[in-house]
């Protein structure tokens, strides 16, 4: 050993003389480093696809064969290996969803007995039911949803936060890969343990990863829209619902039911109305034939708050003198509009638009609005469609969209504006890449609003329909999730928004707490004064096409 040491020292000299040697040396060093980095990326993309992360988390692992666990998971199968067809919902995941059977029994009776099978273990941890769903436990073929609670056993853990979104992400994928027309209810992890414990603070974090991580996974694999996240589904910690910061008492779970309910009688009608044909996208662009939008050259001077990158306002061709007036508005308050023609039935190739079944498509008996549809009502849904669909087609993050007989409450609308984005902003609430505010009404009645001072003092959440969008901010995103199910009409636009922000809870639809819009109901409105049934325009055009 020392012979050759000595030797290396005599020939170190020549080894090393020379600048062009010391530069190939570096050159060479810095194209090894650049090929390890390039092999360990391909290798985390190849892991990424492949849903093999290193996370104990997120890798398929069975419980003891002589524990309750494989017991409970042994007759599952046996359930499932009798009736593949049994259950169009199925609830599975952990303790939560096995103790619906027994704490939660008559919830259970209530709400879901009918209709529902619940394949939850209590323990499962998101390694546990990952090796339960790819061996036997989700065999079905006829299920329309899945309610998915997976995660409190990992917390309670050594697991990670990091790890536990690992191993959920793996779970929903896997799910959609076996399920693909499957909709997946997931119920996001509860904040478990005593407030300000660090059970309490682990389960925060594992959200808030879960969120973000959720966004891309679901934008760029899943699909938008095709899974459900439902948040505070669960009471606060209190005596009477979940007194011990980790499970629910029978209050606990009658409350849990009703929430969930109310979010799975709607997922159901979804699945429902997709199996039914209705037009493709392309399909409706060249029906309701839409126009480029117009930016007047005069105006191309005026700006926007960022990050907000277009505004539009919805106008009828033959409505120039509205046009002309709220175009002087938003000259006043210096911001740039573009005008969009507005859609109105008689610029819809009918032909184009109807299909089988088209009758219990566009024909309601609705208890909000006698005259919907009519004429006008449809012809504002399907403007804003139009302009969500514009949205998407040119890859805009966001924009403002006005109806034409909108004004502002305030002189100072746009540095107004300006401020409450600069704040969203620094409050990490809008921004392009995980938004948490997906649509901003600026103004209108807005029904079931909670107050969420947690969030941002001058916003409120919708949780179901409400009244006035005509100024709002909308996202790529929220674009992308809104032309999922524009089909039926059911109701007019702001309510269907509305609706959806109720079933997609991840769709964070808010209003602002102090109007900044209001429209003018001393304007003449065409789609007030058109009310004329939609079916009387109709029924000659649906008897050439049966």
């Amino acid at each position: 050993m020392m012979r050759v040491k000595r030797k290396l020292l005599q020939i170190r000299p020549y080894l090393f003389r020379g600048t062009t040697f010391r530069l190939a040396v570096l050159t060479f060093l810095l194209l090894m480093v650049v090929v390890a980095f390039t092999i360990y990326d391909k290798g985390k993309v190849a892991l990424i696809l492949t849903n093999k992360f290193t996370s104990t988390s997120a890798t398929p692992r069975a419980q003891a064969t002589s524990s309750p666990w494989m017991n409970r998971y042994l007759n599952i199968s046996k359930t499932v290996e009798a009736d593949r067809e049994s259950g169009e919902v199925i609830f599975l995941g952990d303790n939560l969803i096995e103790h619906w059977l027994d704490v939660g029994k008559t919830s259970w009776q209530k709400h879901f007995e009918s209709k529902a099978v619940n394949f939850g273990i209590a323990g499962d941890k998101t390694q546990n039911l990952l090796w339960r769903i790819t061996n036997g436990n989700l065999n079905t073929c006829c299920t329309k949803v899945i309610v998915l609670s997976i995660g409190h056993n990992n917390m309670i853990g050594s697991d990670s936060p990091s790890d536990i979104v690992d191993g959920i992400l793996v779970i929903l994928r896997t799910i959609r890969s076996s399920l693909p027309k499957t909709r997946i209810m997931l119920l996001a992890p509860f904040p478990i343990g005593k407030v300000a414990s660090p059970l309490r603070v682990k389960s925060r974090e594992v959200n808030s990863i879960l969120k973000k991580r959720l966004f891309d996974v679901e934008y760029n694999e899943l699909g938008v829209g095709k899974i459900t996240v439902v948040n505070d589904t669960i009471p606060p910690v209190h005596v009477k619902t979940y007194p011990d910061g980790v499970s629910l008492t029978p209050e606990g779970y009658r409350i849990l039911s009703e929430n969930v309910a109310d979010v799975l009688d709607r997922l159901l009608k979804t699945v429902e109305r997709e199996s039914t044909p209705r037009p493709s996208l392309v399909e409706v662009k060249s029906a309701i034939q839409m126009k480029e939008p117009y930016l007047d050259p005069a105006d191309k001077h005026l700006s926007l708050p960022y990050p907000l990158e277009k505004a539009f306002v919805i106008n009828l061709d033959s409505r120039v003198d509205r046009w002309n007036m709220v175009r002087e508005r938003f000259q006043e308050a210096g911001l740039r509009v573009e005008r969009f023609s507005a859609i109105t039935v008689d610029t819809i190739i009918w032909d184009k638009l109807l299909w089988s079944e088209r009758a219990k498509l566009w024909m309601f008996d609705r208890q909000t609005h006698e005259d919907f549809p009519s004429l006008g009502a449809v012809g504002c849904y399907m403007s804003h469609v139009a302009v969500w669909q514009h949205i998407v087609d040119n890859n805009i993050s966001s924009a403002l969209i006005f109806e034409d007989d909108v004004f502002f409450t305030t002189d100072s609308f746009f540095r107004d504006l300006q401020n409450l984005f600069k704040e969203l902003m620094e409050d990490k609430l809008f921004n392009s890449k995980c938004p948490v505010v997906d649509v901003l009404t600026l103004g209108g009645y807005l029904r079931k609003m909670d107050v969420e001072t947690s969030l941002h003092p001058k916003l409120r959440r919708a949780d179901g329909p409400f009244f006035g969008l005509y100024g709002y901010v909308v996202t790529n995103y929220a674009a992308k999730i809104l032309l999922q199910n524009i089909f039926p009409i059911e109701v007019q636009v702001d309510a269907y928004v509305g609706m959806e922000a109720k079933l997609i809870q991840q769709l964070g639809v808010y209003g602002v707490t102090k109007a900044m819009v209001e429209v003018n109901m001393e304007l003449s409105s065409n789609v007030q004064t058109d009310k004329k049934p939609i079916i009387e325009q109709c029924y000659s055009e649906w008897d050439n096409f049966d």
